[in-house]
């Protein structure tokens, strides 16, 4: 953790914010994608099976 660099992000991410066409585009592509636990799960799942055949 660097405070210097924390400082340098919140910095950028406001420019960001700030720039409501980029902003925009964000939160429209967080809305379409799936933070579910079934996602997340299945993704473990996936590679588990993969770590599993890669053994054998």
């Amino acid at each position: 953790y660097d405070s210097k660099e924390f400082l340098k992000e919140i910095k950028r991410a406001l420019k960001v914010y700030e720039d409501k066409d980029s902003w925009t585009k964000i939160m429209k592509a967080g809305m379409k994608s799936d933070f579910s636990w079934n996602s997340s799960a299945k993704k473990y799942i996936d590679l588990y099976k993969t770590m599993l055949s890669k053994n054998n």
